[in-house]
């Protein structure tokens, strides 16, 4: 293939490549005691309209994983705390408004099971 082709190929396949409008930075994470569930707040930075916070579970190395909660705005002051091997507490302004995924308060990898419970502060 003649060089100008490819240098027109490239062209058009930068130029359609568009990264995404948000970007992704992580505010906190806390392993489970036994080590296999790793919970992270993630904020998700976008235009005003569409940053948000959410929870995110990371099963066993990450074989799997989940989110748990969002929240429609960036930086959200959460903490998130293990209560037993397989709770996990996330705590959040009261003033807020939490979504769940459509798991509900219990998210699921093969036989590892996490409770997520919500607390308003």
């Amino acid at each position: 293939m003649p060089r100008a082709v490819l240098i027109v190929i490239a062209a058009a396949l930068f130029a359609c490549s568009k990264s995404p409008p948000w970007k992704s930075r992580e505010l906190q994470r806390v392993t489970s005691p036994a080590g296999w569930c790793v919970a992270s707040v993630i904020v998700f930075d976008g235009s005003p309209h569409s940053s948000n916070t959410q929870v995110f579970l990371s099963f066993d190395g990450g074989k799997c994983g989940s989110g748990a909660v969002s929240f429609d705005r960036a930086d959200v002051p959460l903490t998130l705390r293990w209560v037993d091997a397989t709770t996990l507490e996330v705590a959040y302004p009261k003033d807020l408004v939490p979504t769940r995924n459509a798991s509900g308060e219990f998210l699921q990898c093969f036989d590892r099971r996490v409770h997520v419970i919500l607390s308003a502060a």
